[in-house]
């Protein structure tokens, strides 16, 4: 029933839709994946975001090809999207595609791109991880402070996962400077992943 309502377009609007394919998540089996790779052809953005997301949820390694497309999407909410899931799903040939999103002009992308490849065990977003951490660069950007700290602990989490010799030293200066209780916590345990 979840399947015919996230496909019956003429009958229900893109959000049920979408809600459709996020309840997706919680089923496996090839007919739920099916359904899932099928509806990242839908024309509604807000529907193959979800579906992406579910998929990543699924673990759809069969899905790779289906999700690397949207790397090159006009949009850059589905540009962000595939990046992360496709850091999710763990393939590590994907770092290749990943990396020309490093020079996207919407930070979301790069972001998400540099954390993908950082979960792919590749460093070559580790410029990138390293401003995320910089709180200054956020100074002049409007983003509440829920939102910097949510981007300084993926990034030392990131980094964390890169293990550069460099990465340390911006892991001390955070657990001891920075005004964040969350965003010390998360570089504390950083450098306690590191050294060990």
């Amino acid at each position: 029933e979840i399947i015919y309502i996230l496909k019956d377009a003429r009958n229900y609007d893109d959000k049920t839709r979408s809600y459709m394919a996020m309840a997706l998540s919680h089923f496996g089996g090839t007919d739920t994946v099916l359904a899932l790779r099928d509806s990242l052809k839908d024309p509604s953005e807000e529907i193959q975001i979800a579906s992406m997301w579910s998929l990543g949820s699924l673990r759809a390694h069969e899905a790779l090809a289906d999700i690397e497309i949207f790397l090159s999407s006009d949009q850059p909410q589905l540009r962000k999207m595939s990046a992360y899931i496709l850091g999710v799903l763990g393939d590590k040939q994907n770092a290749s595609n990943l990396q020309p999103l490093l020079k996207d002009p919407v930070n979301d992308v790069r972001w998400n791109a540099a954390l993908a490849l950082a979960r792919l065990g590749d460093d070559s977003g580790f410029e990138t991880l390293k401003k995320m951490t910089a709180r200054e660069e956020f100074l002049s950007s409007g983003m509440q402070e829920s939102e910097i700290e949510t981007v300084m602990i993926n990034a030392i989490k990131g980094l964390a996962l890169i293990q550069k010799g460099e990465s340390i030293k911006i892991f001390e200066s955070i657990s001891r400077n920075d005004k964040n209780m969350k965003v010390r916590q998360a570089a504390i345990d950083a450098l306690h992943y590191q050294k060990n």
